[in-house]
């Protein structure tokens, strides 16, 4: 995923990022094909780059900037004719990252917040009538950088999850392609889940008397939009496997969402929504490599495998749950299913 950094200061333009990606891309590329790897790439773009005071423009700006920094545009591809038709370096979708400074949803007492809205609300039209699919950073831990003026956590809450939900509200089309990255990481996903450090023999006690969900947490509202709309996904590629309570938590929401327990509304499976991905380099203080990340993900999913873990302390769910006792039948929707349709359509 291309990041567009030249919103920031002293950073190189797109274009140059772009080619530079596209030559490691072409440095290696005996070895891709030798793997049978497929490495498409994302371009992006920063919400400013579109003039707020037109945001009728919108959509001719947004196929300028693809034009004007790959040669080819986006390339659109169905899940059938990738394998045969797409080659490495092909750019087949949109990187946002809203913490560089881009607010998703101004508020406000922002200055210019309706034309700023305006102007979102015609970026992501545009992008859903081409069928783009689109990733967007949304967690907490996140790289700010542009503007020492503004605060930090002022930038990371401009990713937030209920901007998102806010902004998604206001378009007419409901049919963007749109990734969550990083399901509000193993923080946010705790956080959904009532525990009582002391006991985790009873079932209520992980429900807790007022429910699982807490409102705080960013993963609440990232699967409030994943039960709203079809094509809204995200995946779990900034998420500590390790972290065992985080582990236990994620199996708790996939099944009390399976059994209707989850308490919040929706026309979609939270099992369907979900996808395996990687953050690396930025995860690599936790991971060795890809390989040694995919192993956690593949472990800590493992019902069957962590009920008879001596070591695990946490409640799991009942190991009779389909949605999450059939380990394979899990794997295969977050790494084949729901990434397929998320890059293709469904």
């Amino acid at each position: 995923l291309v990041m567009d950094f030249e919103m920031c200061v002293d950073y190189k333009i797109l274009k140059d990022q772009v080619s530079d990606l596209k030559e490691n891309i072409d440095s290696i590329n005996d070895m891709l094909v030798q793997g049978r790897c497929l490495v498409l790439p994302f371009l992006g773009i920063d919400f400013r780059r579109f003039k707020q005071t037109t945001p009728g423009n919108i959509a001719a700006r947004l196929d300028n900037i693809i034009t004007d920094n790959l040669d080819g545009g986006i390339k659109t591809f169905t899940r059938d004719d990738v394998a045969s038709d797409a080659v490495n370096g092909d750019f087949i979708g949109i990187k946002l990252y809203p913490s560089l400074g881009g607010d998703v949803w101004p508020g406000n007492r922002t200055s210019n917040y309706e034309l700023q809205r305006k102007r979102n609300i015609a970026l992501v039209e545009a992008l859903s009538a081409r069928q783009i699919p689109v990733t967007t950073h949304c967690q907490t831990d996140s790289y700010e950088c542009g503007n020492s003026s503004i605060k930090d956590e002022t930038l990371i809450n401009y990713a937030k999850p209920q901007k998102w939900l806010n902004l998604l509200q206001a378009c007419n089309s409901r049919d963007i392609r749109l990734n969550l990255a990083h399901f509000g990481g193993e923080a946010g996903v705790s956080k959904m889940l009532m525990w009582d450090e002391e006991d985790y023999d009873d079932y209520e006690d992980v429900l807790g008397h007022s429910g699982p969900t807490v409102g705080a947490s960013w993963t609440y509202w990232i699967i409030t939009i994943l039960k709203t709309y079809k094509n809204v996904y995200s995946d779990v590629g900034a998420f500590n496997f390790e972290d065992e309570k985080a582990a236990a938590s994620l199996l708790w929401l996939i099944y009390l969402d399976d059994i209707g327990e989850l308490n919040i509304d929706g026309d979609y499976k939270l099992v369907d929504k979900l996808m395996w991905g990687t953050d690396i380099p930025m995860t690599l203080f936790e991971n060795d490599d890809y390989a040694d990340q995919f192993s956690k993900f593949y472990r800590y999913t493992n019902l069957a495998k962590l009920t008879s873990d001596t070591d695990f302390i946490y409640k799991l769910p009942p190991v009779s749950s389909n949605v999450v006792s059939d380990h394979a039948a899990l794997v295969e929707k977050l790494v084949n299913t729901n990434p397929a349709n998320f890059l293709f359509g469904s």
